[in-house]
């Protein structure tokens, strides 16, 4: 994030007609949390929501700049502050390394994708309306194909006013909402002025789902899996069978033997866990270190495709469960 993106926010006091038709508890939100948009993949805007807190550091931050050792041209708030650098840290390194260092069981699990597709999941728990799963989803940085127009209040309003409800939800403990719909949703927040408060801490699951949402493009739809059971269009990639002309006998294939299914998943685990199918040379990579893909005659696109039609499946199961 920039600075100038920061500064340049819109802070202008919402209209009458608009904070009228907010609830007492929506309108307490809007008081308390600063929203401020930036650019993600392909010109998408990212919108990010500050507590009190939070904001009160990131004012402090920019102040203290120069005496940071942060060189005066770098346009970011989170900069480098080490010889003259114009570039920013990390998110996703600064959150694997607290997360390696605060104990969690399984700290892999900590990502800004894999918190995201959580807040998909769990929503489901709750009775959200049609058009408020596409906020949600929109807000997630998700890809949700909606055919429907609607009337709705400006974006502003209902990212901070109505979608802020579903994260403070989850991290009070989204369990005990299961059921209510949007509106009947309302976390025991403090909004006390004094940021140094515990009940203002922001927790850091419900940060890095604001700041990173929109890390990858391989993310499923799983809002509208969940909340349709039909299957996502990213498993619709690649049919199970290749058309083949009438005069041509199709060659038979060879099923894969547990051994090579094991060797595959040990070689493109990460591949795996990112949801993407590798190229040619990590392909012919993996054939050229084992020799049991060797002699099976299994060629780069047998491997590329075996990892693609595994990974469309973990999709379809995840759609499927939830």
């Amino acid at each position: 994030m920039e600075v100038t993106t920061y500064l340049q926010r819109n802070q202008h006091n919402m209209q009458d007609e608009i904070l009228e038709s907010l609830s007492p508890f929506e309108k307490k939100l809007c008081e308390n949390l600063t929203r401020v948009e930036v650019r993600g993949k392909r010109g998408r805007k990212v919108p990010i929501l500050f507590q009190v807190n939070v904001k009160e550091s990131v004012d402090l931050l920019i102040k203290t700049t120069e005496e940071a050792g942060i060189s005066p041209r770098n346009p970011y708030i989170f900069a480098r502050p080490y010889y003259g650098s114009q570039e920013n840290m990390r998110g996703c390194d600064s959150l694997k390394r607290y997360a390696e260092s605060c104990g969690a069981k399984h700290p892999e699990n900590i990502t800004s994708t894999k918190l995201r597709k959580h807040v998909a999941t769990v929503s489901q728990l709750l009775n959200l309306k049609t058009h408020e799963l596409d906020q949600l989803a929109t807000f997630m940085g998700h890809d949700i194909d909606v055919h429907r127009e609607f009337y709705r209040l400006p974006e502003e309003t209902l990212q901070i006013a109505k979608v802020s409800r579903i994260l403070f939800a989850l991290q009070s403990g989204i369990s005990k909402f299961q059921g209510k719909s949007l509106e009947d949703i309302t976390p025991n927040i403090n909004f006390e002025e004094d940021s140094n408060s515990e009940a203002e801490d922001v927790n850091l699951k419900k940060q890095t789902i604001q700041e990173g949402n929109s890390d990858t493009e391989d993310d499923l739809s799983e809002i509208r899996a969940a909340n349709s059971g039909k299957t996502s269009a990213f498993s619709l990639g690649y049919t199970s069978k290749s058309l083949v002309p009438l005069n041509q006998k199709a060659t038979p294939r060879k099923p894969w033997s547990e051994t090579e299914r094991k060797v595959i998943e040990h070689c493109f685990k990460n591949y795996f866990k990112e949801m993407k199918a590798p190229g040619k040379v990590d392909c012919e990579k993996c054939i050229n270190e084992n020799k049991i893909l060797k002699d099976n005659g299994r060629d780069w696109k047998a491997v590329k495709y075996f990892v693609h039609n595994r990974i469309n499946s973990i999709k379809r199961n995840l759609g499927q469960q939830y």
